[in-house]
């Protein structure tokens, strides 16, 4: 295997094009939309790219000419799953998920970014409009990063909420006086709620207590948006506390 540059700089811009690229994970991105995103010059994105086409991490249709994760990403992710955390939780999430007859899922924080770890389905089936599992997408848009950020400090609230303001200002249903209203909503609660963030879905989430051997971690319930009434609400988050806390 190859080694992507020899300085620390060049590992960190490798890696911040492969968060870019992972938020885009089924559409893909242009060159230039990873140069503006990232603020790399175009010879620099370019080369890093090529290394990481190069080493399977990333791929690019042929067509479209749009880069997207590589197969090598899949086969570490399953390397994860062997972590005891993981042999810990997922029969604590299918006991969830059957008590709650509705899809599960768990959530790490990376970054400014969450990324889903597992998700279960006691019938099997899984809407194709939830989030896969390894898919990135920004801690403020979503319950499961809502969660997360609601027990941090201010400070490192705004910190997160500026890392994530360009996906805030681009998204139709969101902005920043709406992000920072569902985090103290959150903070009130307990969990965080978040509706129509994916079309026709809505999610409960809680953050795991912390601990050191695991990533700042959240659990999810899913379903449609008209089943979640208040009182659903309510009886996911009771549902979470007494499986999962």
């Amino acid at each position: 295997m190859r080694v992507i540059g020899k300085s620390p700089g060049t590992i960190a811009r490798a890696i911040s094009i492969l968060r870019v690229i992972a938020r885009e994970s089924f559409n893909g991105l242009r060159l230039s939309d990873i140069c503006e995103i990232t603020n790399l010059p175009q010879s620099t994105a370019h080369r890093l790219l090529q290394m990481l086409v190069a080493e399977g991490l990333v791929q690019q249709d042929a067509e479209t000419r749009r880069y997207g994760l590589g197969a090598l990403n899949f086969e570490l992710g399953i390397a994860l799953s062997d972590r005891p955390f993981y042999k810990q939780l997922r029969p604590k999430l299918e006991k969830l998920s059957a008590a709650s007859k509705e899809t599960v899922g768990l959530f790490a924080r990376s970054g400014s970014d969450t990324v889903c770890i597992d998700r279960v389905n006691e019938s099997g089936v899984i809407s194709p409009t939830y989030v896969e599992i390894g898919a990135r997408r920004p801690l403020c848009l979503g319950a499961s990063g809502l969660a997360l950020i609601a027990r941090l400090r201010n400070s490192e609230t705004n910190k997160i909420i500026l890392a994530n303001s360009r996906d805030i200002e681009e998204h139709p249903l969101v902005n920043m006086r709406s992000t920072r209203s569902e985090i103290r909503e959150a903070r009130k609660r307990g969990y965080a709620v978040a509706r129509d963030l994916i079309p026709g879905r809505a999610t409960v989430a809680v953050a795991l207590p912390l601990n050191q051997n695991m990533p700042p971690m959240s659990v999810t319930i899913s379903t449609y948006t008209h089943k979640l009434t208040t009182a659903r609400e309510h009886e996911f988050y009771r549902l979470i506390q007494h499986i999962m806390l």
